[in-house]
């Protein structure tokens, strides 16, 4: 009798160290999801900042029309 207590006891605490196991994957990865999208909110907000010349060798022109490029942003009242 005392061997099949054990099983019990040792059968619940694999039960109980799952479950802990499966709680702490789940909030690492809402963790890891709120991360991305704070990350991916402010890259939204503001767009990323290119280190590429834009002006090139046409002197404010881009890619080779006549044109001045337009900005990207509304122009403010």
């Amino acid at each position: 009798m005392f061997e099949y207590e054990m099983h019990q006891e040792r059968h619940a605490e694999l039960i109980r160290e799952a479950e802990r196991s499966r709680l702490l994957r789940e909030v690492r990865e809402a963790r890891k999801a709120a991360r991305a999208a704070r990350r991916s909110a402010r890259d939204e907000g503001e767009g990323r900042v290119s280190t590429q010349n834009t002006q090139g060798s046409q002197g404010g022109t881009h890619g080779g029309s006549q044109e001045p490029r337009r900005s990207q942003y509304a122009p403010t009242a």
